[in-house]
């Protein structure tokens, strides 16, 4: 079985990358790419459109993006631009010696979103998903240095 493909082919898929990078491009000339990640320019922080988060058993991160549109053989494809760095750490499991164990941390939420020009739909947003880790990790302790006050008074009802 041979692994040779037709010239043609490779250059059709060389076509499309350079017009995904150039679309990328005209909307974010810092753009920078990476092969792991794609894409991510420190513009999106400003600009985002859209948000998801990442939850893992360890912590929580919101991944803001922007989606560039772009023509290729009449067909319209969109590509992720991800802010930089890519994701904003929100919560994270943690040890802690004051707490003596296991204890859940914060980051500070409204401090680095403010840096990053978030709006609020995001913020209260992301405040919902540190309230499901934390129902997600119930036995744990709770740092709250850094803590929104607004999320210690939803924490005394749960």
């Amino acid at each position: 079985m041979s692994r040779a493909r037709i010239i043609t082919d490779t250059v059709h898929e060389l076509e499309f990358e350079v017009a995904k990078h150039k679309a990328v491009q005209k909307e974010f000339p810092d753009a920078k790419v990476h092969w792991y990640s794609g894409f991510n320019s420190k513009d999106v922080n400003q600009k985002y459109t859209k948000f998801d988060f990442d939850s893992r058993l360890y912590g929580l991160w919101v991944i803001p993006y922007c989606e560039v549109n772009f023509e290729f053989d009449d067909k319209t494809h969109t590509v992720k631009v991800h802010s930089a760095p890519k994701a904003n750490k929100l919560a994270y499991l943690s040890w802690s010696r004051e707490l003596k164990g296991q204890c859940i941390k914060f980051s500070r939420v409204a401090i680095n979103m403010k840096n990053n020009a978030f709006k609020d739909d995001m913020l209260n947003t992301c405040r919902t998903e540190i309230m499901k880790f934390i129902q997600d990790h119930p036995g744990y302790k709770m740092d709250q240095k850094h803590l929104e006050p607004r999320l210690k008074k939803l924490l005394a009802f749960v």
